[in-house]
């Protein structure tokens, strides 16, 4: 099953090399990563140039004409991958290498699976553990993932308890129209969840990624 990484990059320099090696540490590799810079006044362009140039994988990447802003660069990007799966990311981020080999495992797993979501280890700026996951940060307890077993939309509706950044979801969701308006207007981390009729689900237990506070759009390793 091809996998497609959506990454956009804003001022990322600082970080977002770590992201890249963490793709080529994958014990699936993607089979492309497409890249959209918003205009970056640092580093980054020269980080993604130059990994364009060695990844073992296809590397597209290009800077935007214009500013857009996070949500707009996301949805373009996404537009643009040709993966059955996309597997969102954000450029601070790191994944373990496990990550996309787990996610195509409950795909397989499950044909009626559209889209599945994980925790992550929290982590300072500096890359050390905080001891924290992001589920417990935002309330995502054991009693609130029984009710999210039982009814997801309800839960999210209630509470954001999922992130973009943990996502990878078949490419058939893209072309609804209503993709970009519902992750405005109930947060990144819930439209793929509301879109999802037929079937979302979780991955366990070890979070694939570590996420915490960097710069640009958010830091995980």
């Amino acid at each position: 099953m091809r996998i497609s990484v959506a990454l956009c990059t804003y001022n990322g320099a600082k970080y977002l090399a770590h992201q890249l090696e963490s793709f080529v540490r994958q014990e699936h590799k993607p089979d492309e990563v497409i890249v959209r810079d918003d205009r970056s006044t640092d580093e980054t362009p020269l980080v993604l140039e130059r990994f364009a140039e060695t990844a073992p994988f296809a590397v597209r990447w290009a800077m935007n004409d214009r500013h857009l802003g996070s949500t707009a660069n996301f949805d373009r990007t996404m537009q643009e991958c040709t993966g059955a799966l996309i597997a969102l990311c954000d450029q601070d981020d790191v994944w373990r290498p496990e990550k996309l080999q787990r996610m195509e495992a409950a795909f397989h797993e499950d044909p009626s699976l559209v889209l599945a979501a994980s925790n992550a280890e929290l982590i300072d700026a500096e890359g050390q553990g905080t001891g924290r996951d992001l589920w417990s940060a935002v309330g995502f307890s054991e009693g609130v993932r029984e009710q999210f077993r039982q009814d997801a939309a309800k839960v999210l509706l209630r509470q954001t308890c999922l992130t973009g950044a943990t996502m990878v979801f078949r490419r058939e969701l893209l072309p609804m129209e209503l993709l970009s308006i519902r992750y405005k207007r109930f947060g990144f981390g819930t439209f793929g969840l509301l879109l999802a009729r037929d079937r979302c689900d979780k991955i366990p237990p070890r979070p694939p990624l570590r996420k915490g506070g960097g710069g640009g759009i958010s830091r995980g390793r």
